[in-house]
C-alpha cells in the first residue's frame, strides 16, 4: 500500500495555482530585466566603437568632439541613475563609484538585490530608450554628425523606427505596460515632431500609425515569445528536479523490497545494476558479465529467463517468475546455485530514437526463501514504475 500511495503521488499532475503563475511572472520579469540590461551595455559599447570609428574616419575634430561629448552625457545619466537607485535602496551603505569599465558599458548590478536590480535594470533601459528617441529625431538632429551615427540625417525617420524595433523588441527589456505607456508615445511624439516642418498633416499621421503599429507589434510578440519560453523552461526544470526527488524516493522504496535490482534490454544484457545483485549473484555491469541469461544455472533456466525478458517487454506489465542463478564468485568461477524470484516491468528507453521501439525492462530480485507471498502480491500489483 505505501508503494502504491507513493506511485499515485508521483505520478498525479503537478498543480498549478494564482500564486505559482505569480511566482513565473515575476521571476521572468527579474531574469528579463537582467537580460535586456546586458543587451543595452552591449548596445552601448558597439555604439561607442562604431561612432568613434566613423569620426576618425571622417577625420573631423568636430564630429569626434560631438561624439565624445553626447556619449559622455548619456553615460552619465545611466550613472547618475545608478547612484539614485542605490542610494533609495541602501541610503546608509557607502556607493561604490563606477570605474573606467562601468563608465563604458554601464554600471554593474552585482551589488543590487533581484529586486532593486531588475528594477534599475528596467529603469536604465527606459532612459535609453527616451534618450534614443531624442537623439534620432530631434535633440541632436542638428548637430554635426547623428548622435547614433547610422544614416544621414535625410534618413532620420526610417533609421528611428529600425532601431526603436531592434532594440527595445530584440535586445532590450521593457514591462510592456511601461512601454505602452512611456516609451512608445515618446517615440511617437519625438518622430512627429521631426516631420513637423516638412511633411503634411496626413503623412505624419499615417507615419505615426505605423511606427505604433510595428514597434508596439513586434514588442507585444517579442516579450510574449519570450516569457512562454522562459516559462516553459522553469516548468521543465521544476519537473526535473521533481522526478529526482521522486526516484530517490522510489529508489529507496524499492531497496526495502529488493534484495537486489537492475535494468536490462530484451536480450539480458544489463544497462545498470546496484551493487546488492553484485553481491547477489555475482552479477553486474562493471565486471564484465552483465547478462542475465549468462547467469542462469542450466540451459531449461536460461531458456524460461528468456521467455520472461520477452514476455515482459511485450506486454508491458508487471511480470514475476522464480529462476534458478548460478553465483559467481570474485574469478568468475561457480559458487553454487541460488533461487530468486524475480518481478519485472518494461519501461520504454527515453535514450532511444524518435519513433523507435526499443525498451528497458527494470527487475527486481529477492531470495526465495527470504520472499513472503503478501508483500510479493502487492509488489505485482504495482510494479517496478519507478525503478532509475
Amino acid at each position: 500500500m505505501a508503494v502504491g500511495a507513493l506511485a499515485s503521488a508521483a505520478f498525479a499532475p503537478p498543480v498549478h495555482d494564482a500564486e505559482s503563475d505569480l511566482d513565473d511572472r515575476r521571476a521572468y520579469h527579474h531574469w528579463a530585466a537582467k537580460q535586456g540590461y546586458e543587451g543595452l551595455r552591449l548596445v552601448l559599447f558597439t555604439c561607442l566603437v562604431f561612432r568613434v570609428s566613423h569620426a576618425i574616419w571622417k577625420g573631423d575634430a568636430r564630429i569626434l568632439f560631438w561624439v565624445l561629448a553626447t556619449t559622455t552625457i548619456c553615460r552619465g545619466m545611466i550613472c547618475l541613475l545608478h547612484w539614485l537607485v542605490w542610494k533609495s535602496a541602501s541610503p546608509v551603505e557607502p556607493y561604490r563609484r563606477p570605474g573606467a569599465a562601468d563608465f563604458v558599458f554601464g554600471p554593474a548590478i552585482a551589488q543590487f538585490n533581484p529586486e532593486t536590480a531588475s528594477c534599475y535594470c528596467v529603469l536604465a533601459q527606459v532612459l535609453f530608450a527616451l534618450m534614443a528617441a531624442l537623439s534620432c529625431t530631434t535633440l541632436f538632429s542638428d548637430g554635426p554628425e547623428p548622435a547614433i551615427g547610422l544614416t544621414r540625417q535625410g534618413y532620420h525617420y526610417c533609421h528611428a523606427i529600425v532601431v526603436f524595433q531592434i532594440s527595445q523588441s530584440f535586445i532590450l527589456y521593457i514591462p510592456r505596460r511601461v512601454y505602452l505607456a512611456v516609451v512608445l508615445p515618446s517615440h511617437i511624439l519625438c518622430c512627429w515632431n521631426y516631420q513637423l516642418v516638412q511633411e503634411t498633416f496626413m503623412t505624419r499621421v499615417f507615419s505615426a500609425a505605423l511606427m505604433a503599429l510595428v514597434c508596439g507589434y513586434s514588442h507585444h510578440v517579442v516579450d510574449r515569445m519570450a516569457q512562454e519560453l522562459f516559462c516553459s523552461k522553469r516548468v521543465c526544470e521544476k519537473e526535473r528536479k521533481r522526478g529526482e526527488v521522486w526516484k530517490g524516493a522510489f529508489s529507496g522504496m524499492l531497496d526495502s523490497v529488493f534484495d537486489a535490482r537492475c535494468v536490462c534490454l530484451e536480450t539480458g544484457e544489463l544497462q545498470s545494476s546496484t551493487p546488492h545483485l553484485e553481491q547477489l549473484v555475482g552479477l553486474g555491469v562493471e565486471r564484465g558479465n552483465g547478462n542475465l541469461l549468462e547467469a542462469a544455472a542450466g540451459e531449461d533456466e536460461r531458456a524460461r529467463a528468456g521467455r520472461f525478458l520477452a514476455d515482459a517487454a511485450r506486454c508491458r506489465a508487471p511480470r514475476k517468475i522464480q529462476l534458478s542463478l548460478m553465483r559467481r564468485a570474485a574469478d568468475g568461477s561457480a559458487a553454487g546455485a541460488v533461487e530468486v524470484i524475480v518481478s519485472g516491468i518494461a519501461v520504454p528507453d527515453a535514450g532511444a530514437p524518435a519513433g523507435g521501439d526499443a525498451v528497458l525492462i527494470a527487475l527486481g530480485f529477492q531470495l526465495a526463501e527470504a520472499a513472503e507471498p503478501a508483500a510479493l502480491a502487492d509488489v505485482s500489483a504495482v510494479g517496478a514504475a519507478g525503478i532509475p
